[in-house]
């Protein structure tokens, strides 16, 4: 089944006061006034006697939630304990979805003491469900597809979309696979998730629009925080790639600017215990831009061909394969920075990155200009890694001037700031590659013996290119294999 893309307000009814709606994210009133009409609803009112003589209205909750527990509490306090189940189930958890829950209850029964039977029911016997995600985009004629780690990005795979809205029991593909054929689509791989299933009480409570209002709410509140885990899971697989230009399109781009454009749709498969899912659609699209000279294998050969050049495969979880990763994160975060005209932060990003790698308690800026000048030269084309050092110098005081200063950092600047960057991790890249076994790996020997290096070039000892190759620091990181010459010695 899906939910339906047409809303209409809610109406009031015997079960459902409008002070319920700010529960199904409709109107906008306290937290506090919905709660108490919630109350009023599940169980009678009582008066409290306080310690400085007040008599308030208490509204409590019985809610039997194990066989060792069975106590007195506010709506509050429900919504906190249902949070905390979810989390221990391992179920998205938030205040909205626990509000999602409580307001679906309402809903599908009447009294509260059956309200609170049929929480404890969901509640204990959580699914896992086979959940996929597909942004379409409002674009066609797009040719080719590259995969990252399980998210793949291309024309939209309609005999997918149409085999798991099948298995869901929903007809949503039917209803739309004219308009959305053949688009640009970035489409995540089936992952588990734990779900509950409301979609057999509220079938059998009789579906109607109400109960579609409600188990939509509970669906769209979990896919927003599985979303949110998706793109920084994306963000984080394919830094790599980002940082070098072949990654296709950016997570920064889908999750702000193309957002508002895409149609996205989420499928939960198995929710109920006969296999029927659900269907989420969220977004519309309006136009449709045809382009038909677009491809994706160009982008794909130069995916693959980077992907094959750095072995991104064999990086693992060893210390120097997480410092990649990290180190790749904040060049990343600094190319979105520029992109987004925001070069005073760009640069500070791309300093943060190096800061990060090559940092020292003593002399930071020396040991970031030393460190970076010997792995970054080469790339840049800068025949003598001091003449890099200096560089790296100059552009280190130009953040710290912005910081403590406020001058701006120019975008020639910033751009250049990470320009030093990407060459570092393009030789930490091919270091890694290089490494027989990259787990023995130590960071802090190779920062010393990157000073070593340094220390002998300035004392004019030739190093020997071996020993500048195992250390990272490669003639000509783009083509290695091509050229033997000692970086160090002019």
């Amino acid at each position: 089944m899906h939910s339906q893309d047409n809303q209409r307000p809610i109406q009031e009814n015997g079960l459902l006061h409008e002070s319920f709606v700010p529960l199904l994210g409709a109107l906008a009133v306290s937290t506090n006034q919905a709660s108490n009409t919630i109350l009023s609803h599940l169980v009678p009112s009582e008066q409290a006697q306080h310690a400085d003589g007040r008599v308030t209205q208490d509204r409590p909750v019985f809610l039997l939630l194990s066989e060792n527990y069975n106590g007195r509490v506010t709506m509050l306090s429900l919504k906190k304990k249902i949070q905390q189940i979810l989390t221990n189930l391992g179920h998205p958890s938030s205040p909205e979805i626990a509000e999602a829950i409580v307001g679906w209850a309402i809903v599908i029964k009447r009294s509260g003491e059956d309200r609170l039977e049929l929480l404890r029911n969901i509640l204990s016997d959580p699914r896992k469900a086979d959940t996929s995600h597909f942004f379409i985009l409002p674009v066609r004629g797009v040719s080719g597809s590259i995969e990252i780690h399980g998210y793949r990005q291309g024309p939209l795979r309609d005999n997918v979309m149409q085999s798991r809205c099948q298995r869901a029991g929903s007809d949503f593909w039917k209803e739309w696979n004219q308009q959305y054929k053949g688009n640009l689509a970035f489409e995540s791989s089936e992952s588990k998730s734990v779900v509950l299933d409301l979609l057999t009480p509220a079938c059998n409570a009789g579906w109607s629009e109400l109960v579609d209002r409600v188990v939509r709410r509970y669906f769209t509140c979990i896919t927003q925080v599985l979303f949110k885990k998706m793109w920084i899971d994306f963000e984080k697989k394919s830094r790599l790639h980002f940082v070098f230009g072949v990654a296709g399109i950016d997570t920064l781009d889908l999750r702000r600017d193309l957002a508002i454009f895409a149609r996205r749709v989420s499928i939960y498969l198995g929710v109920r215990r006969d296999g029927v899912g659900y269907v989420l659609p969220e977004g519309k699209q309006k136009t449709i831009v045809v382009q038909d000279d677009a491809s994706m294998e160009r982008i794909k050969e130069r995916f693959d061909q980077h992907t094959n050049d750095y072995a991104l495969q064999k990086i693992g979880d060893s210390e120097l394969g997480r410092a990649i990763n990290e180190f790749a994160g904040f060049v990343a975060e600094a190319q979105r920075l520029l992109d987004a005209e925001r070069s005073n932060d760009a640069g500070l990003y791309a300093v943060i990155a190096l800061e990060y790698l090559f940092s020292e308690k003593g002399n930071t800026t020396q040991a970031v200009s030393n460190r970076a000048g010997l792995m970054g030269a080469p790339g840049m084309k800068i025949s003598d890694w001091r003449t890099g050092r200096d560089e790296i110098k100059d552009l280190y005081n130009l953040r710290s001037q912005f910081v403590h200063s406020g001058r701006s950092v120019t975008p020639e600047k910033a751009a250049r700031m990470i320009d030093w960057s990407r060459e570092v991790l393009r030789a930490l890249l091919l270091l890694h590659k290089n490494l027989p076994t990259p787990a023995s790996f130590s960071i802090d020997l190779w920062k010393k013996k990157l000073d070593a290096i340094a220390s002998a070039s300035e004392a004019h000892i030739p190093v020997d290119v071996k020993v500048l190759e195992e250390s990272g620091i490669f003639s000509n990181p783009t083509h290695q294999t091509e050229q033997t010459e000692d970086p160090t010695t002019n």
